[in-house]
């Protein structure tokens, strides 16, 4: 009796949705994941990485070829006793060609995979066959319009697969320096016009016609190529040719013009900011990214011919974990891979973008002075002021990307009070208010771009009660509201000073609940609320009085008043409750019914009237069609999962802001749409009564590894089975 298993069935019922989303406007690269042996990486020192057509990650490092599923590695060695193994641990070229036949290029031998038996067939160089590889060094690999391979070895040649007969054929490689630069470099790369460009360990590049096997040196004898530098090349779709070297920079070759141009390696953002550049990719059709040996990513503008550094940088945990870069990788889906000396790989994914990052970078003059953001606001120009937890007040231009910074300078009596700022407003008088820890009130006046500075004077009783402004508001009358950590809640007159300090009076029935307020909420009736320890205070301004409101969890941190007037209240440690305009609690949502966390920081209304909840587990929508929450990690692109209280912002074109600890978040609620993406799926491992399957022998049971198989068949007694499987993404 047989079972016959079908593969393509079982493949159906195992279909996997993706997530992603699209992306704003211009690249950032500040977000980077990273692939390490933590993983399963067999070493942190990566030599080359290559997606493939099946979504396979073949990474080479300086131990062996891994490949990465997404969920586990697979190691291939090179072992002398097993026939199909690969010729060498160190690969240092990886090609797919038209027919997706998958080319590794050793330092020992030109290795073929075939995916049906899990194995490699070797081809090397022998000196007794003028047919075979001119040598084993496998340096680079192409493929010109006719689909014809080109290998590049260290035997001095450029090397012709011919697929029929699988012999080679051989063009030396002749040069008028080859006294001093006997073999070319490592990498060939054609032209639109079907030339083969190749750079030399020398001076010059060589242009090579497979039509006549006619080779051409280009040279400018007033360039520095250096001695004993191997370089690559990447040629760009205007025909340039632009030239790295491992220790004499980098270079651009006009073939229109036939001149060459050498970039320095000050750091001055005129030229690189290391020397040795070990790989080249581009971006689009202006910037190119150079990987550079402890230099980061370098990008470069082709228009403007500045460089921009990209490096490690302590202060940001999302940034690349190490300088030293081998090799730097783009694939088919746009994620780019970066290869380091040490860090494993460092990856970013533009469609994990969902949500702009801005973080601290101390290597750039012009990014967010400090990462942990403690507030937002945006004022008439649409400039958005942030609060920042030791770095003063930093107004971003959402035009131009640029930061103003505003500091403490002691030397400076007109300089704001202090760096650590817990709130923001603006006045009708378009002059900004600023609440400090613990160096009291700042008024920044524009016209003259001083701050004036406010603080508890016990000599003086129209003075403000204390110098910890958690929050402050102000209101229709321009009265500034402030929320005194420990204290209470002062209603402060620009003109007099204070002119009320609410208090809790156990006398007073209707005075506010509580003297820890933590956030005012002014809505459009002009209605002030008030955030407490102790429930939620609506002031009203005909009476004088507050009216309470009472929750299960009375530590209210958070709140929104939606458009259609119902109430939604954050707490402490019970999630959210939806209330009507009354108060009247409607549900509670936490934990139980979809909430990643139930300590919820701050609560927004978008334009579609769903809410947006940050809290101790990332960012959440709440869509009020479906009833559904949708929750967001650092995975999708968040500065961190832990979100800093009341630290929010909805501009007036409707964009979000979050704050937290490793910087913040902006990003347009209606963009983030997931798709319907159906990830691949593949077996990866069939195992019968437990023990694995050998694949790949064609008089087997089983002529092909299960990730080519069709169908296998399966004897009576072969009856306890297994299998393994990935959806790649």
């Amino acid at each position: 009796m047989k079972n016959r298993f079908q593969i393509g069935l079982l493949l159906f019922f195992l279909g996997i949705l993706g997530q992603t989303s699209t992306c704003r406007a211009q690249v950032n690269y500040n977000n980077f994941s990273q692939l390490t042996i933590d993983n399963g990486l067999s070493s942190n020192r990566i030599w080359s990485i290559f997606r493939d057509s099946k979504d396979y990650l073949w990474i080479s490092t300086d131990v062996g070829l891994d490949k990465y599923d997404s969920y586990q590695v697979k190691k291939y060695r090179y072992d002398e006793k097993l026939s199909g193994t690969i010729s060498s641990n160190i690969v240092i070229s990886i090609y797919e060609d038209r027919n997706k036949n998958l080319w590794f290029g050793s330092i020992n031998g030109l290795n073929l995979y075939d995916r049906k038996t899990d194995k490699f067939k070797v081809f090397k160089n022998n000196p007794n066959d003028r047919n075979s590889i001119n040598g084993n060094k496998v340096n680079s690999i192409t493929e010109d319009e006719n689909g014809d391979l080109w290998f590049v070895t260290d035997g001095n040649c450029l090397n012709k697969w011919i697929p029929d007969t699988q012999d080679f054929i051989s063009y030396p490689f002749v040069s008028s320096h080859i006294d001093l630069y006997p073999r070319p470099a490592k990498m060939v790369a054609k032209d639109s016009k079907g030339f083969l460009w190749m750079v030399s360990l020398g001076r010059g590049i060589h242009r090579f016609d497979p039509k006549s096997g006619g080779l051409i040196e280009f040279d400018d004898p007033t360039i520095d190529f250096g001695t004993e530098c191997y370089k690559s090349i990447y040629i760009d779709n205007q025909d340039k040719i632009w030239i790295t070297s491992d220790g004499s920079g980098f270079f651009s070759y006009d073939i229109a013009t036939n001149k060459f141009e050498q970039f320095g390696s000050a750091g001055d953002h005129k030229g690189t900011n290391k020397k040795i550049i070990l790989d080249i990719i581009p971006e689009d059709d202006r910037y190119l990214l150079l990987a550079v040996d402890q230099g980061g990513i370098n990008r470069f503008d082709k228009v403007s011919k500045t460089f921009e550094y990209i490096v490690s940088d302590k202060a940001n945990d999302h940034g690349l974990n190490n300088n030293g870069l081998w090799c730097i990788y783009r694939d088919n889906e746009g994620i780019l891979w970066v290869g380091t000396s040490g860090g494993g790989i460092n990856y970013f994914n533009p469609k994990k973008e969902k949500f702009k990052l801005f973080t601290s970078n101390s290597n750039n003059p012009n990014s967010l002075a400090y990462n942990f953001t403690g507030c937002f606001f945006e004022d008439h120009e649409g400039m958005i002021w942030i609060g920042t937890d030791g770095g003063g007040v930093n107004v971003y231009n959402p035009n131009t990307g640029s930061f103003t910074l505003y500091k403490h300078n002691p030397s400076d009596p007109y300089s704001i009070s202090g760096n650590v700022i817990r709130s923001i407003s603006e006045d009708n008088n378009h002059d900004m208010w600023i609440g400090t820890w613990d160096d009291g009130l700042n008024r920044y006046e524009r016209k003259t771009g001083k701050f004036y500075h406010f603080m508890p004077d016990k000599n003086n009783p129209a003075s403000i009660s204390g110098k910890n402004v958690w929050n402050l508001a102000i209101d229709q009358n321009n009265m500034v509201w402030l929320s005194l950590y420990h204290i209470g809640t002062d209603l402060f007159d620009p003109k007099k000073g204070v002119v009320k300090r609410f208090r809790v009076n156990a006398e007073k029935p209707n005075a506010i609940s509580s003297n820890e307020s933590w956030l005012f909420f002014r809505d459009t009736d002009n209605n002030m609320w008030i955030c407490t320890t102790n429930g939620m205070n609506c002031y009203s301004r005909e009476t004088d009085s507050f009216r309470k409101f009472n929750f299960p969890d009375n530590v209210i941190g958070a709140f929104c008043k939606d458009m259609d007037g119902n109430l939604w209240v954050g707490t402490n440690e019970n999630g959210v409750y939806y209330c009507n305009s009354q108060g009247e609690i409607l549900k509670n949502y936490n934990i139980t019914n979809g909430l990643p966390h139930n300590r919820i920081q701050a609560i927004v209304e978008d334009n579609q009237r769903n809410i947006w909840i940050s809290s101790g587990g990332g960012i959440t929508q709440f869509n009020r069609k479906t009833q559904k929450f949708r929750n967001y990690t650092k995975e999708d692109g968040l500065q961190g999962n832990q979100f800093f209280q009341q630290s929010f912002l909805k501009t007036r074109t409707g964009e979000i802001y979050f704050g937290g600890y490793n910087g913040f978040n902006c990003f347009q609620p209606e963009t983030l749409q997931d798709n319907d993406f159906i990830v691949p799926v593949y077996l990866t491992d069939f195992q019968i009564f437990n023990k694995p399957v050998a694949f790949g022998n064609p008089k087997s049971q089983f002529p092909k590894h299960i990730s080519e198989a069709k169908e296998i068949t399966l004897n009576w007694h072969q009856s306890v089975f297994s299998f393994s499987f990935a959806a790649i993404n």
